[in-house]
């Protein structure tokens, strides 16, 4: 089973690095697109043949515009934007220079609702009869 991507970025981002544009967010957004839609075709590689694959598209959980990715200031974000309260895992596991500015690796991941509505797009998946 493969789990797509949600839309990352909802809007443009006040962040350290800065996704200030609409131009950025439009990119990540398609880029996001051209990964899930390479891993929707995967079961049509003819090297997987006999291989079964199944793709989970979690876009409409998250919101197809990206409703609920980081950035909309709506208080409706199912990803993290920017988390700079560190973890004993950052520390250990991301020294050095990335760590520098405080930035967490839970930082444009899913928030706890947001492990909620991937496991929606699972479960749409996999309660589907004879999928097993």
């Amino acid at each position: 089973m493969l789990v797509g991507y949600p839309r990352v970025i909802g809007a443009t981002c006040d962040v350290p690095w800065g996704i200030t544009d609409q131009d950025e967010v439009n990119w990540i957004k398609g880029t996001v697109n051209r990964m899930d839609d390479m891993m929707a075709n995967l079961g049509a590689d003819p090297r997987l043949q006999g291989v079964p694959v199944t793709f989970v598209d979690p876009r409409p959980y998250f919101g197809l515009n990206g409703e609920h990715g980081a950035c909309t200031g709506d208080g409706n974000e199912a990803i993290h934007e920017v988390v700079t309260d560190l973890t004993p895992g950052d520390s250990a596991l991301l020294p050095g220079p990335w760590n520098l500015p405080g930035q967490s690796a839970r930082s444009f991941h899913p928030t706890l609702w947001g492990t909620d509505l991937y496991a929606a797009a699972l479960n749409s998946v996999i309660s589907v009869p004879g999928f097993l």
